[in-house]
């Protein structure tokens, strides 16, 4: 089951043309995938902006049901790696490559405030 679940996940990808993007709030925030020769442990993405984010295999989320977090839990493979607070947490997909498209439909589900990925945004020298 839950390899046909990630399977729906990735077709979704393919028939929307890989739109990446993410939320901001109830903004849709476009993303522009680049080729990032550093770092194998992130794929990266330019907002509409210029800025360069990373994007690993972690999403945080803020869930004001954790029954029904737990239900999306089991339903999408995910790992609860950490809880920072009552309802926030640090979740882990099980390929980074789904990170975008787990963290976007978890932000429509019902109980859950905001998902979205733990950016990984290089530093800027002032």
């Amino acid at each position: 089951m839950k390899n046909i679940v990630i399977f729906v996940i990735i077709l979704m990808g393919i028939v929307n043309g890989q739109d990446y993007f993410y939320y901001k709030k109830e903004y849709k925030i476009k993303l522009i995938p680049q080729q990032h020769q550093e770092n194998k442990e992130f794929l990266y993405y330019k907002t509409s902006e210029g800025r360069l984010l990373g994007v690993g295999d972690k999403i945080l989320v803020k869930s004001n049901n954790e029954v029904l977090l737990d239900q999306y839990l089991t339903e999408y493979n995910l790992t609860l790696l950490k809880t920072f607070s009552d309802h926030l947490y640090l979740i882990e997909v099980p390929n980074k490559s789904l990170t975008l498209d787990i963290a976007n439909l978890l932000n429509r589900k019902e109980g859950i405030l905001y998902a979205h990925p733990d950016f990984k945004k290089p530093r800027i020298l002032r």
